[in-house]
């Protein structure tokens, strides 16, 4: 019954646009309010983790509970994608590029790099349409609804094979200037 009641959350999360709460916060905090969450389910799976933050305090305009859903999400995968133990590598990166999209010209990059199965590229191509799914019980939701999230957050997520094997999931998110930050 859990899992029809997951399904259905997922279902009504993904139909329904969530009215985001916009407040200026740092990106790293919440990243490690997630991995604080995480830790207990990355032990059980015998999954370590690596993580290696940018230097700095950056700043992000999101939504902090959609942000952790996010990485939530991807972390889920990634674990499930590490049948058996593996390794989960975290790092946040830097970006200055004045030629990409206004808005986007300085953003943080948060890499989520597992040592799992990989995605085959038929795949990777549908890996975030709704209701698509490699696994046999999943909702082929989980995904979808990050997409919609970084959407809002006038962000990116991307999914690419690493190459000793597993997945590499990317998200970009636009930094908010030192002096305009509201905290």
């Amino acid at each position: 019954m859990r899992n029809v009641d997951n399904k259905i959350a997922n279902l009504l999360l993904f139909t329904r646009k969530p009215e985001p709460l916009f407040r200026d916060l740092r990106i790293h905090e919440i990243l490690q309010d997630i991995l604080r969450f995480s830790e207990e389910i990355l032990d059980k799976e015998g999954i370590r983790l690596s993580v290696s933050l940018a230097s700095g305090d950056p700043i992000v305009r999101a939504d902090g509970e959609l942000l952790k859903q996010v990485f939530l999400n991807i972390i889920l995968n990634a674990v499930q994608a590490m049948q058996g133990g593996g390794e989960l590598t975290i790092e946040t990166r830097l970006h200055t590029d004045p030629a990409l999209r206004p808005g986007m010209e300085r953003t943080i990059e948060l890499r989520f790099a597992d040592t799992g199965s990989g995605i085959v590229a038929e795949d990777r191509r549908r890996i975030f349409d709704p209701f698509f799914s490699t696994r046999e019980k999943g909702s082929g939701l989980g995904l979808a609804i990050v997409h919609n999230i970084m959407d809002l957050h006038r962000g990116t997520v991307d999914v690419e094979t690493a190459e000793k094997g597993g997945s590499i999931f990317s998200v970009l998110l636009p930094l908010v200037d030192d002096e305009t930050a509201k905290l």
